[in-house]
């Protein structure tokens, strides 16, 4: 059943990949974002959740419809993203999963917990330990950077990157360690707040 699976979804890429429509707009699905592409055989619809048009046109939640010739068409996309987030506020990113910063196109994206050695929920421990994540910076259509940002008590100044006019920093990391549960790199989720560095 996986390899099934795994085989429609390639031919799935493989469809989206090399369309061409009348007007000769190239479309790419993003295999780089956490949604699948998904095709229902009810109504003969591709969904692709981030599509890339002519290799520089960001587009969300993207339809294509099956025609009875085999032909794509492509009938309903949306230019905002579905997930923005704002100067100054917190938000919170799980594992995989992306937002842009809203009025830019800028995205971020959480891909790795690299160190997780804080103290145990369940225990009294003589140092706190640390936690350490890695958060991709896209821009557009383009991968720019991976961060590597650190909650310790030892090191406050590895808690945020400045970006141009921008402080990115990380605020907290859940779930806690537990000492009668272990947690998958899925389970994680971060706070990050994103400041003006111009007044």
């Amino acid at each position: 059943m996986m390899r099934s699976m795994q085989f429609i979804k390639t031919i799935l890429y493989l469809f989206v990949g090399y369309f061409l429509f009348s007007m000769n707009a190239y479309l790419q699905a993003d295999d780089r974002v956490d949604d699948q592409v998904r095709f229902s055989t009810e109504s003969n619809l591709l969904t692709i959740p981030l599509a890339i048009i002519n290799q520089h046109q960001i587009v969300f939640n993207a339809e294509m419809q099956l025609l009875s010739n085999g032909n794509f068409v492509l009938t309903k996309y949306s230019e905002q993203p579905p997930v923005q987030i704002n100067l100054d506020e917190p938000f919170i990113l799980e594992m995989d999963k992306m937002v842009w910063f809203k009025s830019t196109d800028f995205r971020l994206k959480l891909v790795a917990v690299t160190e997780d050695s804080r103290c145990p929920i369940e225990a009294d421990c003589i140092q706190a330990g640390a936690v350490s994540v890695v958060l991709a910076i896209y821009q557009g259509v383009d991968h720019l950077f991976d961060y590597l940002l650190l909650i310790d008590p030892a090191n406050v100044n590895d808690a945020y990157r400045d970006i141009g006019n921008f402080r990115i920093k990380l605020l907290k990391v859940d779930p806690i360690p537990s000492l009668v549960k272990s947690s998958k790199s899925a389970d994680y989720r971060a706070t990050f707040v994103i400041n003006s560095l111009v007044n």
